[in-house]
């Protein structure tokens, strides 16, 4: 046989060929769905802007669908609501925003809006005393079963910390709503920040609890962790609930890894979520997918982290090991936020992303601001989480604003260095109202 020579290209074929080929795909760090490209809309430009991300997200999924296929997805929309380990709600604030800004579209096309209520709220699940006053005050919640582990699906009442006695767990009749429970079970185990014990840490019983005891009295089950969280975890578990004996159907599921960035919101938070849901009581349509939604939403990022540095407050007035650990900074990085709860001496210092976007916060974060010289306010971490702690984000938000009356500086700070971006979580809800069907 004859070999035969590859033809040599002209500069110009080269150049063509370039040209020609579709452009490579990017994602964020640990996502697993593309950025932006220079085809998508532009991101939020304001932080004004940004709280208004129901409407935006909205807007952009009846151009897509059509305001007619919206309109009959949204007066179809009838859910029970619980949650468990929310931490300051970011799964109650960005569902109210949702409710308030569907109503707002039906009557922006002229659609009739239903009267009946698309969500019932039933409890939530949560240990942590502040959470449990914020989550009280602010979203009004009605009864809270503190310990998960404690949690018995099987029995009608419950210990409430809220009523300090045994209250029902179920309030409402089913009917053809959809019982739903978001969660953001404890990321400790498996974040790389972490111990990484995996399912050998004891905080992993939390885990069993939240899956077997949720599983057994919800059809769909929205979980927040770490990109590193093991999606076999909650399948493996869920599908058990069939082996007990339990008149339960098989659980699908559908999850991706995302980042508000992808969404066009200048901080970087990278986090799986995964939605849950029961065959025997749940249809996935065919007509929309998780995928589709999340590509349908991706923006390109415009802002940086100057968006949530908003507060009008004076310099901070730095210990001599916080003035050593900045002078150290910024001999070795060159960054806007330092975050001087890690030594830059030790290899470890942090700050903005390399697109001048919000580094992902942790419960320890010391956000420095060269600029302004002072640390950033726990609100405005609170903000970048697309939490509204001020009237002027609630009304753009249409979500009450954080009740933080009497919460400690520094636990506020590690709240929200433990909270879920409420954009994110929102999308993953609208794909839960769009995608899922009561059989």
């Amino acid at each position: 046989m004859t070999t035969r020579e590859k033809p040599k290209r002209s500069s110009k074929n080269v150049k063509n060929a370039h040209l020609k080929r579709a452009p490579r795909a990017w994602r964020y760090p640990k996502t697993t769905v593309d950025a932006a490209t220079d085809r998508s809309p532009t991101g939020f430009s304001t932080l004004k802007e940004a709280f208004q991300w129901p409407d935006v997200f909205l807007k952009r999924l009846g151009k897509h669908y059509g305001s007619a296929w919206l309109c009959k997805r949204l007066r179809a929309w009838r859910w029970t609501f619980s949650t468990a380990f929310s931490g300051v709600g970011a799964p109650e604030s960005a569902l109210t925003s949702l409710e308030k800004a569907a109503e707002h579209y039906l009557q922006s096309v002229g659609a009739r809006v239903p009267t009946h209520r698309r969500v019932l709220y039933g409890f939530t699940c949560e240990i942590d005393k502040c959470c449990r006053n914020i989550l009280r005050n602010t979203y009004n919640s009605p009864c809270n079963f503190p310990d998960i582990t404690a949690f018995d699906a099987t029995k009608k009442t419950q210990f409430c910390s809220t009523h300090n006695g045994m209250c029902k767990v179920r309030k409402h009749r089913r009917g053809n709503r959809l019982d739903v429970n978001a969660g953001g079970v404890v990321c400790t185990p498996f974040s790389k920040m972490g111990a990484q014990e995996g399912t050998a840490a004891p905080a992993f019983a939390t885990h069993e609890s939240y899956y077997k005891q949720m599983g057994k009295i919800h059809d769909i089950l929205l979980v927040e962790n770490v990109p590193e969280y093991d999606t076999d975890i909650p399948q493996q578990h869920l599908d058990q609930l069939r082996d007990d004996g339990e008149e339960r159907g098989m659980w699908g599921s559908v999850c991706a890894v995302v980042d508000p960035r992808i969404f066009g919101v200048p901080a970087a938070r990278a986090r799986l979520f995964y939605l849950a849901f029961r065959k025997d009581r749940v249809k996935l349509r065919t007509d929309v997918t998780l995928e589709e939604i999340i590509g349908i939403l991706t923006a390109k990022t415009v802002a940086t982290a100057d968006m949530f540095v908003w507060m009008e407050l004076p310099r901070t007035v730095l210990t001599p090991a916080q003035e050593r650990n900045l002078r150290d900074y910024r001999k070795m990085k060159s960054l806007r936020y330092p975050d001087l709860s890690q030594y830059a001496r030790n290899g470890r210092g942090r700050g903005e992303c390399a697109d001048k976007t919000l580094c992902t916060l942790t419960t320890s974060s010391r956000l420095f601001s060269e600029d302004a010289k002072r640390f950033l306010d726990a609100k405005e971490l609170l903000s970048s989480q697309l939490l509204p702690v001020t009237r002027e984000q609630s009304r753009l938000s249409r979500a009450p604003p954080l009740c933080l009356e009497g919460i400690p500086e520094g636990q506020k700070q590690k709240m929200a260095g433990n909270s879920m971006n409420a954009a994110c979580i929102g999308v993953f809800l609208l794909a839960a109202i769009l995608c899922f069907d009561p059989v």
